[in-house]
């Protein structure tokens, strides 16, 4: 089960306006915070973000997908919820990278799970971002996953060519293109 959602998982940018629950979002920081961390030193953090005037300031710090086809998000497709991962530098001030990587692998695989999609984002003004959400110097704001309910189709597709431009069919789903998995495995040596 876990698999089939790792397949079908795609970074989603156009969400319903249908707000994701709270308990939702707890599920997915409770399955984020129990990823795998370095030396088990757990130094992330988690803000989730539901009211919808907090979720519009968060909106305007972030600098959404402009690589993409229709990269500019509409006020009716916007994410509903949001997932801050902080780093708390009293613990851990550097090295926590994958920790981060971990952590959001699982809460968005959880989101997957519930029909919810997901994108990740790091092209985000941290400084407003850290005003907007009280965030104290002490802790780090590193990645945002913005969540909501799908309103638009995204499939993944393998190709040969080196082009990873995403676009769109004439139906409006979203093509991502990947390398094939014979183009990036290595059986025992390089």
């Amino acid at each position: 089960m876990i698999y089939e959602k790792m397949l079908e998982r795609r970074s989603i940018r156009r969400f319903q306006q249908k707000p994701v629950p709270e308990d939702l979002l707890d599920k997915y920081v409770n399955a984020a915070r129990l990823a795998p961390t370095a030396r088990n030193l757990q130094p992330l953090e988690f803000i989730i973000v539901f009211e919808p005037e907090i979720n519009a300031q968060v909106f305007e710090t972030i600098t959404w997908g402009g690589f993409a086809p229709d990269g500019k998000i509409e006020d009716g497709s916007r994410a509903t919820a949001y997932i801050v991962i902080l780093v708390n530098k009293q613990i851990r001030d550097k090295g926590y990278d994958q920790d981060v990587g971990l952590a959001a692998g699982n809460a968005i695989l959880a989101a997957q799970e519930s029909g919810l999609g997901s994108v990740c984002l790091r092209a985000v003004d941290w400084n407003e971002l850290r005003n907007v959400l009280s965030i104290p110097e002490t802790h780090e704001p590193v990645l945002i996953i913005a969540l909501g309910y799908p309103n638009e189709k995204a499939v993944a597709e393998d190709t040969e060519s080196d082009k990873m431009d995403y676009y769109k069919d004439e139906t409006g789903t979203l093509h991502v293109p990947k390398r094939k998995l014979e183009r990036v495995i290595h059986r025992n040596k390089f």
